[in-house]
Parts: structure tokens; sequence; C-alpha cells
């Protein structure tokens, strides 16, 4: 009878709560699954290094450890994922900062619950077609150059396009003197870069790794390392987001999904070498198809230390200053309204 009583309450306690534990160093994980996983659909953005963080948590099994059923909603551009939170297409998801901002600032119920590219991690790249004199000087004399082209960004207002009208204005260039085009996402300015539709574009890896690698087009700045705006030196580039409503409602829900991206970013930031990082760049290739695993695996490396499952005021402050510039950010939000750090648990 005392057997049958346990087993009893274990179900019971399985079937209840969604429990996540610490990931080890090498990024296992493990917890009490429960008997039904929660479906929940999640927004991403696809074949970007920006949501890496959530595909590793899917490929690795984290987000089915803390008791969760994903289905993922693939979009190509910032503002198009934010669309899918405010709709209810999505459940929970990326969030880029600009965008959820100023949908923030015009009522619309969403917070950040948790980190995901916590620096600004895009570049801005030039066709190699494109006369551009200064493009190997860097920032910014290889910006001032691009007055007069024709820039691509994923769509007008996302925050590539608020990154792009601050790097050009440090570089002395006003958004008069170009022309910004909204491409739809990453793959199409690459197509616009090789049909010469396009001088330059705002990119993020492994897409900038490719174009440079294939003689596209080569970086002329970075928003995340060397030399750069200062307003980028600490700025968050997008973060894990839901509606208020569903926080509310789903605050177990919430905490599993945050656990599991923690787990993901513990086992990025436990690589020291490409070597280390190849078995999950297998993992991760099918979702990467044109890049190699040997290649995942060394800009793995390379970019490890943007993804944290934490956004700094300072950072969030970044983000607001940059929006706020461009006109769309009428004034500056509260911290603590906009970043729900107490749903991690």
């Amino acid at each position: 009878m005392r057997r049958f009583a346990i087993a009893l309450l274990t179900v019971v306690l399985g079937t209840g709560l969604l429990t996540a534990c610490s990931s080890s160093s090498s990024g296992s994980a493990g917890t009490a699954n429960p008997a039904k996983p929660v479906k929940v659909s999640i927004v991403t953005l696809a074949g970007s290094f920006v949501s890496l963080p959530l595909a590793v948590a899917d490929v690795e099994g984290y987000f089915k450890k803390n008791g969760l059923d994903p289905t993922f909603v693939k979009t190509s551009a910032g503002t198009t994922a934010s669309a899918a939170l405010v709709s209810g297409s999505a459940d929970m998801g990326l969030l880029a900062s600009s965008e959820g901002l100023v949908a923030i600032s015009k009522g619309q119920p969403l917070q950040w619950v948790a980190g995901l590219t916590t620096s600004y991690m895009a570049e801005i790249v030039g066709a190699t077609a494109t006369n551009l004199p200064h493009r190997a000087a860097g920032y910014p004399a290889a910006i001032a150059d691009l007055k007069g082209k024709k820039i691509g960004v994923t769509s007008i207002g996302s925050s590539s396009y608020y990154a792009l009208l601050d790097i050009l204005a440090g570089a002395g260039v006003q958004k008069k003197d170009v022309t910004i085009i909204g491409s739809g996402g990453n793959p199409a300015e690459v197509a616009a870069l090789q049909n010469h539709q396009l001088d330059a574009a705002i990119l993020t890896d492994p897409l900038t790794y490719q174009v440079n690698k294939q003689g596209i087009a080569t970086t002329l700045a970075s928003f995340y390392k060397g030399d750069r705006p200062p307003v980028f030196e600490s700025n968050v580039l997008n973060g894990f987001a839901a509606t208020t409503s569903y926080i509310q409602n789903n605050p177990t829900v919430i905490k599993a999904a945050t656990d599991a991206i923690k787990q993901a970013d513990v086992l990025i930031a436990s690589f020291s070498t490409a070597a280390d990082a190849l078995p999950l760049a297998k993992l991760l290739q099918p979702q990467f198809s044109s890049t190699t695993p040997e290649e995942l695996a060394d800009l793995i490396i390379q970019d490890r230390a943007v993804w944290t499952p934490t956004i700094s005021q300072q950072a969030m402050d970044h983000a607001q200053q940059l929006t706020q510039e461009a006109g769309t950010l009428p004034k500056l939000l509260d911290y603590t309204t906009i970043v729900n750090a107490m749903a991690r648990g």
C-alpha cells in the first residue's frame, strides 16, 4: 500500500509541475517530465544566429526535458516576429529590441522575459562589385563611402534599420544621402548583393561569414566588435518575449522555456574550441544547410559571448536610445515594465 501511495504521488507531481534543473557544464539537463508535455508555439528567425539559443534548446531536447512540446513559427524578419506574438499566432519567442520597443510604446502588451542575443550581433557588408575605396579601413571611413549607395535592411522599422541610421550618422552620412531598401530578410539581401541590386546590407551570421567567404561582399564594420558607435558597446539585439497576459496566465510554461534557453546558453559558453562545438554544430547543420558543421562550429566559438539569458538595463537603455534617435520612440520606457525578470523565477 505504501509503495502504491508513493507511486501515485509521483504521477500526480509529474503531471502537475514543469520542473527544470540547471544543466551541467557539458550542457546536460534532467527534469521530471509531465505525463503530457505542454504544447507551445515559438517564433524564431529562420537560418540566423540571432535565435541560436532557441535552435540549440530544440536540438539538445531542452524544451522537452523541461516539459514543453514546441512548434516553431519561422519568420524572416524581426517585424514579422513581433506581429506573430501580438496576433497570437505564436505563444512566445524572439522579439527584436527596436520592433518590441515601438510596439510597446504604441500600447501592445509585450514583455521580454529572457535574453537571446544580448549583444548587437550584426555586420554591415559592402558588395565586392561596388566601388568603396575605404572598404578595408573599417568604421567610420568605410561607412562614409556609402553615400549615394543602395543599402539593404530586413525591413523599414526593423532593428537593422535603426542600427543603419546610427552608424551612418556616426560616419557623417545622413538618411537622405542613401537609399534604404527593405528586402524582407537576410537571404533576399544576399541575392540582391549578388545581382547588383544592393551596394551594401546588414547581415547576421552565418550569412555574414558566407558572403565574405564566397567573395560576394566584405565586412565594412561590425556592430558588436571593433570600432563602432558607442551606443553598440552595450546593446541588446533581441530577447525572448510574450504578451503580458500569456506570462501571467502561464508562469510555469514561461519558466520552463526560459530554463531551456539558459541551459542552451550554458552549453554554448562551455565550449573552448571548435572541436568542442562540433557535435552540436552537426545537430544544427540541417537548419543552416549552406554552412558546413565545421564552419558552424567555428562561428559558435567566435560569437559565443553574445548569447546570455539576461538583458541588462544598460543594454536596454541603449536600445531605447537607438530607437528614440530615429524619432519612433516618443519617450523612454521603464525597464521594469518592459523586461519581466521575475518571470524566469
